[in-house]
């Protein structure tokens, strides 16, 4: 089953490659799509993004503070929805609140940045998917136990520079300062130890 991951800007894009990269550790069956990196030199891109479009039977927006009104990411939301029966879509919420959604992406049950909300998200996938290939969810729990710190840290870790989510390097919100705080928290805990997929 594919996956496409979509974004738009530079956090964003972290955000979807280390879900790129984590993802088939979860779930084998699936196959998640980034625009960079799984396009090849010489391809036209925009062909290449309708093609992985329509195909998809599931899709990922990363949304960050920075982007949560970038229009490319309705876009691409319009495109991945154009089939409800088929396909389904969930924004993942960096460090963004529910309510902060306006628009169409508000539309859908958007999935935030904590251990539980993403294990639901891989429930989900995992639900889609064609019975025989379907993860028992026992089995999906336990290894989402194991894999989810190298996620939760490799996010942290790729995510280095802040993108306040008043568009202003000077000026913080207090859920600016609450994700400042958490990642002082993993720098001290990890020492310079930063965990690589691959």
């Amino acid at each position: 089953m594919k996956v496409f991951i979509s974004w738009s800007g530079e956090n964003s894009h972290k955000v979807a490659c280390a879900l790129r990269d984590w993802l088939p550790y979860m779930i084998q069956a699936i196959k998640p799509f980034v625009s960079t990196g799984d396009t090849c030199k010489g391809e036209r891109w925009s062909d290449v993004l309708a093609k992985h479009l329509e195909d998809t039977q599931f899709g990922i927006i990363c949304l960050t503070p920075s982007n949560v009104k970038a229009s490319w990411l309705n876009f691409e939301a319009g495109a991945l929805s154009k089939s409800i029966g088929q396909s389904s879509l969930s924004p993942l919420l960096f460090h963004i609140k529910p309510d902060e959604l306006k628009g169409p992406l508000a539309l859908f049950q958007s999935t935030t940045f904590s251990k539980e909300d993403i294990f639901n998200l891989l429930t989900t996938i995992n639900n889609k998917l064609n019975p025989a290939a379907r993860l028992d969810l026992a089995l999906l729990r336990h290894t989402f136990e194991m894999w989810w710190p190298h996620l939760e840290r490799a996010l942290l870790q790729a995510t280095q520079k802040h993108e306040s989510a008043t568009g202003y390097d000077w000026l913080y919100k207090p859920s600016d300062i609450s994700l400042l705080q958490l990642r002082a928290r993993f720098e001290s805990q990890e020492a310079g130890r930063p965990f690589r997929f691959g």
